[in-house]
Parts: C-alpha cells; sequence; structure tokens
C-alpha cells in the first residue's frame, strides 16, 4: 500500500531540507572568504611598502609612504570587509536592482534611472581638482586590486549568482549622491502638503505643517486626481526605498556640539556627534586611520569613498548633521497642446530632452520554471528643471518634474569632503564648504588651539516669493534664482556662549534673509543637550568628555511634561484604568530599559494620535491610495501639535458632539488607552510590570537584501533591545510589528568624541554594528552590544602584544 504524505511534509523533505544542506554548504565555503589580515601579500599599483594594523575591534591604521598609497590602502581595505556593500550600494545608484532582485525592484531602478545619478557624473570628475582625482584612482586602484586576488567572494554574490564588475572612480562620486538622496526628504514634504489639503482646511493645516503659510496654496490643477495618484506611487517606491534598502526618512539627521577650549579644564576643544540614519547591517559607517605623505586623518569614513567623513587630522576635527535643506521642488509643467513634446517655459515652447534606457529583471526563482523577462525600455524625458517624475508609470498628461541640488553637472561635493581631510583651520574649513553642493550639512568645527565653530555645507537654493511647500508651475514664474554663497550661508567662529549645537533645529533666526526650510526636526532633542551642556559646564571639574558620552545615551524626552500636562485635565477617570495609570505619576520622561511608564505612554499616546485625527483624515473607498499618506501624516504629529490639539481656544479635533469638551477629548484619551492595553496585553501579558520598555522595543539591523528571507535572516540580520524614544537625545524611530513589538529601524549609528589642544587629547568612537560585512566574521557584529551599553574604543594603534594583526602590501616592483 502506497503512504500519502501531507503536502507540508514533502516540502519538508524535497525544499526546505535539500535548501538547508545547500546553505550548510555554502556557509561552510564562504567562511574561507575572510579576508587575510595577517600576512604580506604582493600587490600592483603602490609606489612603496603599506603597513595596515587592525586592532581587536577589527579597525584598519594605515601607514604609507605617500598619500595615494593611503588611499590605495582604504579601497583595497573596504574592499576586504565590506565588498558586497560596495557592490549592492552601486547597483542602487545605477538603478540595476532588478538584475540581481528581479520584479520586486523594477520601480526602484525606474525611480533611479529617472534621477539619473551617473547621468552628469563625468562633469561632475571633471571639476574635481588633480589631487581629489588621484585620491580616487588611487583608492579605485585598491578595490580592485583586492578583487582581482580575491579566490572567494562574499557568500551574498554566490547565493545571488554574481559577481562584481571592476569599480570605476565615477562610482565613488555617484555614492555621494546616494548619500545626498539619503538626506534629502524634500520631495515628501511637499507630497504629504498636498494630499493633505484634500482632507483639512487652512487652520488645520497650519496645525500639522507649523510653518505653512496662510496665503500658501490648497488646491491644484483639474488633473489632481491623476497628478495625487501619480506621486502615491512615487511616495510608495520612496518608502520601499527607505524601509528595504535604507535610502531617506523623515527626520534622518544627527546631533552634534562643540564645547570651546575656553570653558574646558584642559583648554583642549572638544568635538560631539552621532549621525542618525536608517539602521542596517553592516552599517554605512568604517571606522578607519589614514596616514600618507600629508594626510593624516582618523574617524568614520563612507564606505564607498576614501576619506574620512566625519573626525579629525593632527589640526582640526569636523562633525555634521542633517541639515534638513528644501534641496527639491516640484514643478507642474505646461505641455503644448499641439505639441506633446514640449512645454513652457518663461513663455517659450521648449523641447523636453529625452533618453533611452533599459532595465534588465532577473528571472523569476527557480529560473527553468518562469520564462526570462525582456529588457524593460524606458523613456526619460527632462525638463529645464529636472527629469519628469510622473513618467515613472506612464507619460502623463500633467507631466511633474523635480528640481535638486544633487543634479547639480558640476557637483564638487567630494572635493570639500577631501579638502577637510587636509584643512588645518577655520579658514580652511570654510574653504572647503564653498565646494559643497549636496547634502546640505551643518557642519562643527574644532581645532587644536580650543577654537570651535559652525558652518552650513551646501548650496541653499534661492526661491524668489515662494516656498516650497507645494508643487508649483514650472513656466519660470517660480525658477530657483541662484545659490546663497558660502559667505552667506549661516556660519559662526568662536561664539560668546563658548558651545555651539546642532540637532537638526532650525539653525538661524528669523531674521535670516533666505529660506532654507520648514521641515526642521522639533526642538526637544536641541533643548535637552544644551540643558545637559549647560549644567555639565556649572562646575569646573566636570569631565566633559564623559558629559558627552552621558548626553549621547540620554534618554529623556523633554516633551512628556508638556503632553502629560495638555491632557491631564481630560484624564480617564473610570476605575479601570486607574492602576495602569498609576504608573505614569512622577515619571520623568526617562525612555529607560525598565520603564513601564515609557511604554504605556509611547503605546498610548500613538493611538490617542490615530483617534484625534482619524475624522479629518478618513480616506474615502475611491482614494485609497492617500492611506499611507494620512497615516503617516498621523504618526508623525509632533508633540506640539498634540499639545495643542488638547489646549482650550484651539481647533476642535475632539470633534465635540456634546456640551461638554472634556468629556469628548476624554472619551478619546479612554479609547486610546483600551487600543494600549489591549495591545499590550497581547504582546506581554495584562501585568503592567510586565510592559517594560527593553521588553518590546528593540533595534534591528536588517540585511538590505537578505532581511525579507525568513531562512537568511537569522544568519544576515541582527536584533537587541533598546532603549530611548522619537525625541530622545539617543534617538529612536521604532514601528509596530505585530507579535514583534516596536522595532527602531532608525538612530544614531556611529558615536565619537574627540578633544584637540596641547594636552593630553581623545578621540572616542563606537560603530553600530561592526567593522565587517561578512556575517562569518567575529567583526560582523561585536560592536552592536557595546554600542547599546553606550561603551566607547579609542582611536589608538596598537601593537602586537594587544591581539593586532599587521598587513603589509608590497609592491611587485621590489
Amino acid at each position: 500500500m502506497i503512504k500519502s504524505y501531507p503536502l507540508s511534509s514533502r516540502f519538508t523533505v524535497f525544499v526546505f531540507i535539500p535548501a538547508l544542506i545547500g546553505l550548510g554548504y555554502l556557509i561552510n565555503l564562504h567562511s574561507s572568504s575572510l579576508p587575510t589580515v595577517d600576512t604580506e601579500v604582493t600587490v600592483a599599483g603602490i609606489e612603496d611598502e603599506i603597513n595596515i594594523t587592525r586592532d581587536i575591534n577589527g579597525v584598519a591604521y594605515i601607514n604609507a609612504k605617500t598619500d595615494s598609497d593611503a588611499f590605495f590602502a582604504v579601497g583595497f581595505v573596504h574592499a576586504q570587509d565590506r565588498m558586497w556593500q560596495l557592490e549592492i550600494q552601486r547597483r542602487i545608484s545605477q538603478g540595476r536592482l532588478s538584475e540581481l532582485l528581479g520584479s520586486s525592484t523594477v520601480n526602484i531602478d525606474l525611480k533611479l534611472r529617472t534621477l539619473g545619478i551617473y547621468q552628469h557624473i563625468d562633469e561632475a570628475w571633471n571639476a574635481l581638482s588633480d589631487n581629489a582625482k588621484r585620491s580616487l584612482t588611487a583608492y579605485t586602484a585598491g578595490i580592485n586590486q583586492w578583487l582581482s586576488q580575491n579566490k572567494e567572494l562574499p557568500i551574498e554574490f554566490s547565493l545571488l549568482g554574481v559577481k562584481p564588475e571592476p569599480w570605476r572612480e565615477i562610482d565613488s562620486l555617484a555614492w555621494i549622491k546616494l548619500f545626498a538622496l539619503n538626506l534629502s526628504d524634500a520631495i515628501n514634504f511637499e507630497i504629504h502638503h498636498l494630499v493633505a489639503a484634500r482632507y483639512l482646511n487652512e487652520p488645520q493645516l497650519q496645525e500639522f505643517f507649523p510653518s505653512y503659510p496662510a496665503e500658501g496654496p490648497t488646491t491644484i490643477s483639474e488633473s489632481s486626481d491623476t497628478v495625487i495618484k501619480e506621486l502615491s506611487f512615487l511616495r510608495e517606491i520612496n518608502r520601499t526605498l527607505e524601509s528595504n534598502f535604507n535610502i531617506g526618512g523623515t527626520y534622518v539627521g544627527s546631533n552634534a556640539w562643540a564645547i570651546s577650549g575656553a570653558l574646558t579644564t584642559s583648554g583642549n576643544a572638544l568635538l560631539a556627534n552621532d549621525p542618525h540614519t536608517a539602521l542596517q547591517i553592516p552599517s554605512i559607517w568604517y571606522a578607519i586611520d589614514i596616514n600618507g605623505e600629508n594626510v593624516s586623518s582618523r574617524g568614520m569614513s563612507l564606505v564607498g569613498l576614501p576619506l574620512v567623513i566625519f573626525g579629525r587630522n593632527d589640526d582640526i576635527a569636523w562633525a555634521g548633521t542633517n541639515l534638513m535643506m528644501d534641496d527639491q521642488d516640484l514643478f507642474y509643467e505646461e505641455v503644448n497642446p499641439n505639441n506633446f513634446n514640449q512645454y513652457r517655459h518663461d513663455g517659450e515652447w521648449k523641447n523636453f530632452s529625452s533618453r533611452k534606457e533599459k532595465i534588465h529583471v532577473r528571472t523569476e526563482f527557480p529560473s527553468m520554471l518562469h520564462d526570462p523577462y525582456k529588457p524593460l525600455e524606458i523613456t526619460i524625458r527632462e525638463t529645464i528643471n529636472g527629469p519628469v517624475v510622473t513618467d515613472l508609470f506612464s507619460v502623463s498628461k500633467q507631466p511633474i518634474s523635480l528640481k535638486w541640488t544633487g543634479k547639480e553637472k558640476k557637483d564638487t561635493s567630494y572635493e570639500s569632503f577631501f579638502k577637510l581631510n587636509y584643512a588645518t583651520n577655520w579658514l580652511e574649513f570654510r574653504d572647503a564648504a564653498s565646494f559643497h553642493v549636496a547634502p546640505g550639512l551643518n557642519m562643527l568645527f574644532a581645532d587644536n588651539k580650543g577654537n570651535i565653530g559652525y558652518s552650513v555645507f551646501g548650496r541653499i537654493p534661492i526661491r524668489d516669493n515662494w516656498q516650497g511647500f507645494l508643487p508649483v508651475s514650472g513656466s519660470g514664474d517660480n525658477n530657483w534664482t541662484g545659490y546663497v554663497t558660502t559667505s552667506e550661508n549661516p556660519h559662526v567662529f568662536n561664539p560668546k556662549e563658548g558651545y555651539v549645537i546642532s540637532a537638526n533645529n532650525k539653525p538661524v533666526a528669523e531674521h535670516y534673509p533666505y529660506f532654507i526650510s520648514n521641515h526642521f526636526a522639533p526642538p526637544e532633542r536641541a533643548s535637552r543637550i544644551q540643558a545637559m551642556l549647560q549644567e555639565g559646564l556649572k562646575a569646573t571639574d566636570t569631565d566633559l568628555v564623559l558629559l558627552s558620552q552621558q548626553v549621547q545615551m540620554d534618554v529623556k524626552s523633554e516633551s512628556t511634561r508638556n503632553v502629560l500636562a495638555a491632557i491631564a485635565p481630560h484624564m480617564p477617570t473610570e476605575k479601570k484604568y486607574q492602576d495602569i495609570l498609576e504608573v505614569l505619576k512622577g515619571w520623568n520622561g526617562e525612555m529607560t530599559e525598565n520603564s513601564s511608564a515609557a511604554t504605556l505612554y509611547h503605546v498610548w499616546m500613538k493611538f490617542t494620535r490615530q483617534k484625534l485625527f482619524s475624522d479629518e483624515l478618513t480616506v474615502p473607498f475611491n482614494q485609497s491610495l492617500d492611506n499611507s499618506f494620512t497615516s503617516s501624516l498621523v504618526s508623525a504629529v509632533s508633540p506640539q501639535t498634540l499639545v495643542k490639539a488638547f489646549e482650550p481656544g484651539g481647533i476642535d479635533w475632539c470633534d465635540v458632539q456634546s456640551t461638554e469638551a472634556l468629556e469628548t477629548c476624554r472619551e478619546i484619551l479612554s479609547m486610546a488607552l483600551d487600543s494600549t492595553i489591549q495591545e499590550l496585553s497581547k504582546l506581554k501579558s495584562d501585568d503592567v510590570d510586565d510592559w517594560a520598555w527593553s521588553e518590546v522595543h528593540f533595534s534591528v539591523y536588517p540585511h538590505m537584501v537578505f532581511n525579507q528571507d525568513n531562512m537568511f535572516k537569522s544568519v544576515f540580520s541582527r536584533k537587541v533591545f533598546n532603549i530611548g524614544g522619537t525625541d530622545t537625545v539617543n534617538v529612536s524611530g521604532s514601528s509596530f510589528k505585530l507579535s514583534a513589538g516596536y522595532e527602531q529601524n532608525f538612530g544614531a549609528t556611529h558615536r565619537q568624541v574627540m578633544t584637540l589642544g596641547k594636552s593630553e587629547e581623545v578621540h572616542l568612537y563606537m560603530n553600530s554594528t561592526g567593522q565587517s560585512g561578512n556575517p562569518f566574521s567575529d567583526h560582523y557584529d561585536d560592536m552592536i552590544e557595546p554600542f547599546q551599553r553606550g561603551e566607547y574604543a579609542s582611536f589608538e594603534a596598537p601593537s602586537k602584544s594587544e591581539g593586532a594583526s599587521w598587513l603589509t602590501l608590497i609592491p611587485t616592483n621590489n
């Protein structure tokens, strides 16, 4: 008798077990892909011997006799430790993900091809100085030399069946543009404004967008439904880039502060920095120490570039945060009704420029069961303003183009970072600023003479009598008329306070004559940093290095006091809530590991936002694409807006149906509290003592490709409990995942604290994941827990007795 087996058993026998065996084989095979770091290697392309020492954390200390050899070595170690990251970053920039990942990433490729990251890259290359070009050429040679010698590539290449192409100098320049795109969210703010205007009246809009002008437009053309549908698709692509490939996001920013040597007991200036971006493994940062004939810098490099992006040299230190600059605008283009190939600009009909490209799409797995895809042939139109982004899906009757500073043809941003690595004083720091185009950055400065400073890096667009709140006509009435000059960019040297702080807050007062942005981060982080530094500076014996570490790890939410005070008159009075609400009494707003109050507050305010604003932002059935916009609008409501919603005399968000406004608002808070209890009871238990923040809140470091596959996620991705909140200095941007809790996908990605001066100097750091991108390396994830605990390592070249490895690169002509 033939025995039948369930489908699940057959799947286990014929699919799952073979897959596990295959994965085990690959793991065994690719454990040999770990780089050789303790030997001598003969290489082509260098002038003299290069010594590369790695400390117990895997951090590379490069010592070369020439600067070109030093940059060659940076390329070599980046390739050793992060070759897959180099490859995936390049493919994102090129719009070639679909060659690896199939049809699921076609829309992402469409967007990146439309933006044309590589379109004017040769002009950017030609605009660089000879020395900057040489550094990129040496770095490129280092990557390619490692590729030419390597026997075993990282496992991702085998799993996807691809081999890396040789690296090119322009690949590095393209990555700067993608880094700039990562820090620019202006287009999403315009789309959110546009969608919100469909549902909210003018006073309500000003509550959601506090700087929205009373005279600002709230209506668009007759084709608004079509336009918003297409922009909704564009926003969905942006969301996918954010969630799966860590490009973009709201308040992608950082903290940084500088303290003058005049305020420190040692006379040394201090500079601290902790950039905030989407979390990933490996981190986008790579700690490195670079020494050549003239270059001597250490700090955090970006994989794909041979320089220290944030760090120090022998004379100065520099750190950065996102300026939150509005460097993108959407333009409605008027099409000639008699010739659809033309658009109006400055009173004339001009021809759309266009180019054709092909997107190759990988056949679905298993390939033997599917027909191969034909290459997608696309036509990309451009106007004077920029690429037509609505052509991503069809040739729209109402084309909308995107203008972005990152599309400048002669983008010399790399030159700016290059000059920072060699700068010796404030004037040379400011000179570096003059070359920077994108992204817009708040750059902080300290030097070995005790001086500090601040300067905007990046080109601020000048708009005459308008601001980029919503898409505007591209006919010429709303042109950018130029850029703010470097001398007029906000800057200060040795401010009278003796310190300078940047936390993505508004950098200048209202008297500044140029518009920068209307979507700066709320001020709570900056206020908290300032309060802690001022308190520490009152005492003459304060250890400011230790204080800076404590500030970077601070998890007190300053906004909770105001929010709880605003809702106090509306607090639910039912007996069933009293034991639960008791945990909030006396709570100081700290989002700490064991705090049940932090969990209750975070979840309760999430549901309060949803229930408070749901009526006004209810999406009709035929406008379902707006749902993602309205939900993200509600989730991003600032503490200030939440406070105003409950204060008397403002907009009646409670939708009062009775004469007792307090009762109606109380009902909203009660319903939100019911939802909170239900969610946390399902997630943990009915016992409030089980609701500790660390029990429901986790930092997730996803692999950019294999995090979507449950079988590979445990091999490539990492997860650890964490603390902090959305507006704490130690910031945590999280979202709720069913059965998983609140997963932090955004936060600090490295930390540095540096002092410079004549006495003993300090340079502390910690990366968020590890130096290696190879999951079989000890340094793949060895910094995650120290980073989470707020521990630091020091940039100090090690000796062999300290567990260091020594790699010597020997030129082939020796």
